[in-house]
């Protein structure tokens, strides 16, 4: 359907794919166009609730100065929504748990309590966003694999040492080391770090 969707715009593209996922026509330009199944009015409502949810709870987090990669334990809202959409409101908003409760005086209530778990996890996040820019930066590709050399203070290099495997994984280096940089200086909670790239 997708490459019935996309044929008149992006002809050689849908082709492509409809050829690969062996499609029953001799091509894509000979099937019909998808017809629209009937609109489920529940789901669209649970979705604009979730969009509210979201936007409610996202505006707590702004007006107590807590950026979204930073963690939160927990979310309470007043409306009962399935399962499914709980887990896109946790994603949105960056929270463990979201839970309902019919008591709570505003519409959304957002636990603000930074453990020091979740800082942690915070300042990784931070510092894998500040390696993925470096990246973009440096024009790297997903394929290049390079080493980073870090220059911090001691307290932040054996939080990042603990968290090695994750960064790694997760920004596609092949090693970590630390040494004294000359770089720009970027701020990471209370932290000032300089990175650089060893290819």
């Amino acid at each position: 359907d997708f490459t019935k969707l996309i044929a008149p715009f992006m002809p050689f593209l849908a082709e492509d794919i409809y050829q690969r996922l062996k499609g029953p026509l001799e091509s894509v330009h000979m099937e019909s166009w998808p017809r629209a199944s009937k609109v489920d009015k529940k789901v669209l409502d649970n979705m604009n609730e979730v969009r509210r949810i979201s936007s409610l709870a996202l505006e707590a987090r702004t007006k107590a100065k807590i950026i979204v990669r930073q963690p939160l334990s927990k979310l309470s809202v007043k409306t009962k929504l399935p399962n499914t959409h709980i887990d896109i409101i946790k994603d949105e908003v960056n929270v463990k748990e979201v839970a309902i409760d019919p008591s709570i005086t505003e519409e959304v209530m957002l636990d603000t309590n930074i453990t020091p778990e979740l800082k942690e996890e915070g300042i990784v996040r931070e510092l894998i966003r500040a390696i993925q820019d470096l990246r973009k930066e440096s024009g790297l590709t997903i394929q290049d694999r390079v080493s980073l050399v870090i220059d911090a203070d001691m307290s932040l290099r054996d939080l990042i040492t603990k968290n090695t495997d994750v960064i790694k994984n997760t920004t596609l280096l092949t090693g970590i080391t630390f040494n004294t940089l000359t770089s720009e200086v970027i701020k990471i909670a209370e932290y000032t770090i300089r990175l650089g790239i060893q290819r």
